[in-house]
């Protein structure tokens, strides 16, 4: 077994520390015995406030351990209604986020949208109003609240999407029942949207549109087929 040379190597050299002591003057093992104690009580004080931190701080803790992994990327987005809570949307043509309200059904929605796509959002929000709660009302987009200005720019896209993350926790979602889309708008803004979404622990997926690769009708179902980008959710319920 590998670990039989360590253990008798420990022996050797606890056997051969009692032996060199015999030959230390009462005085000197005295002392000895006494660092030894104070030892002992040091390394227990510093047990106990490391292990208060990692235990206030174990979820970051956990995550820096599992950072880089990206669980079920490509697989279908299979879930259950009732896990589809909050979603982050950026919009660029309807269809996209359109499709995703009516199909996977969430309970509050936040539309990340700029000045070219701002019509639509607004479109959006007035006619799927009943269906579900959007943090970002009409009112905050007809006055231009929370507006990606430079959608080339994926820090700002990050940025909006972690804010509006937080703002769905602080709704009282758990983050395994956020998800964050990465099909609509510029290539930037999927960046940013999916950088957003690890950093803050969330699953991220992305719309296939299999109409010629577009969302043709978002009344059809079949015409998207969502697959995970990094599914978080076992992580965060671990």
């Amino acid at each position: 077994m590998w670990y039989v040379i360590p253990a008798l190597v420990g022996v050797a050299i606890f056997l051969g520390f009692i032996v060199l002591t015999s030959f230390f003057p009462q005085s000197w093992i005295d002392s000895i015995d006494r660092a030894g104690i104070l030892l002992g009580y040091m390394i227990a004080s510093f047990s106990l406030a490391f292990g208060i931190y990692f235990f206030v701080r174990r979820t970051e803790i956990k995550r820096w351990f599992q950072r880089s992994r990206y669980l079920n990327t490509g697989e279908d987005f299979e879930i259950k209604e009732e896990e589809f809570k909050g979603v982050v949307i950026p919009v660029s043509r309807r269809e996209q986020p359109e499709w995703i309200i009516r199909h996977l059904k969430p309970r509050i929605v936040v539309l990340i949208y700029t000045e070219k796509s701002r019509d639509i959002a607004l479109r959006l929000v007035e006619d799927y109003k009943s269906q579900c709660k959007f943090l970002v009302s009409k009112d905050d987009i007809e006055q231009g609240i929370d507006m990606l200005k430079n959608p080339d720019d994926p820090y700002e896209t990050k940025e909006l999407v972690r804010k509006h993350i937080r703002r769905l926790k602080a709704e009282g979602l758990e983050p395994s029942r956020i998800f964050v889309d990465t099909t609509g708008g510029k290539v930037p803004m999927s960046i940013g949207a999916f950088q957003a979404a690890e950093e803050e622990g969330v699953s991220s997926f992305y719309v296939v549109g299999t109409w010629n690769g577009l969302i043709k009708d978002p009344r059809n179902r079949s015409h998207g087929r969502p697959i995970f980008m990094s599914d978080k959710r076992r992580e965060v319920e671990l």
